[in-house]
């Protein structure tokens, strides 16, 4: 099941260049895993079992939109400020973000985030806020 990454028309010609057109901008739940797709900078399975909490959440606009990450444990996939869903794991992995970053929180605006919400809890075994 795929769900597509949100990114708005003002947004689309930044995220352009780096490769996150549509076909290249999406979180899709396949049988190993959580894939995670922006562009040419982010491309990233997290297996299900590594996912402790999944729910909605806001980003701010002076968080900056694209590829993001504060070095000490979160990366965000923005396209959008709306449609915003954080995915908390258990361990911080290292995920590739132009090089090798620590990975605990993942924050991706998407089109139907309640309905990944609920899937993603359900294929997780997480408890439904």
């Amino acid at each position: 099941m795929r769900f597509a990454i949100r990114r708005d028309s003002l947004l689309k010609p930044l995220l352009v260049v780096f490769g996150a057109v549509g076909a290249r901008s999406f979180v899709e739940m396949t049988g190993e895993g959580l894939r995670c797709r922006f562009g040419f900078l982010f491309d990233e399975m997290i297996p299900y079992s590594e996912i402790v909490a999944v729910e909605r959440d806001n980003w701010p606009w002076y968080g900056g939109a694209g590829w993001r990450m504060n070095f000490v444990g979160t990366v965000a996939l923005i396209g959008s400020f709306r449609g915003i869903v954080r995915i908390d794991m258990r361990r911080g992995r290292r995920a590739r973000l132009f090089f090798r970053v620590a990975c605990r929180h993942l924050f991706v605006s998407l089109e139907r985030p309640d309905d990944f919400v609920g899937e993603l809890s359900r294929r997780s075994e997480l408890p439904r806020a």
